[in-house]
């Protein structure tokens, strides 16, 4: 049997519209168009992914005393390797973790997106 799920369902709205308008400049000669179309989805669907763990999160971004320089140790063979402040700079653009246990490795971060919107405005004289 299928079991109902705890969370309430995610939502899903799609709105689609648009319109047109056109007309003769000179008589069989020349004319205008304009065209105008939007599309508005909402959707609840959820991701899970892996972000870097608390802690690496606070090395990355210099929380509470912690330091880039942590992140480097003997055990992995990076210790007094220096830190390419291009890929540190790429690293501090991940969120912070929000679900699982404090230090689990994978699956730690859950985002529901919800609204995409796309217009598309043609013309043609």
């Amino acid at each position: 049997m299928f079991s109902r799920p705890a969370a309430p369902s995610p939502s899903l709205r799609q709105n689609q519209f648009g319109g047109s308008i056109g007309g003769p400049i000179f008589k069989d000669k020349t004319f205008f168009y304009f065209d105008y179309e939007g599309l508005r989805a909402v959707s609840g669907v959820t991701y899970i992914k892996t972000v870097p763990t608390l802690a690496e999160y606070n090395a990355i971004n210099g929380v509470g005393g912690a330091s880039p320089q942590d992140l480097l140790s003997a055990a992995n063979g990076t210790a007094g390797l220096p830190i390419d402040t291009i890929a540190l700079n790429y690293l501090r653009l991940f969120p912070a973790p929000n679900t699982g246990a404090v230090g689990q490795l994978s699956n730690n971060f859950i985002i529901s997106p919800t609204v995409w919107e796309y217009f598309r405005c043609p013309g043609r004289p």
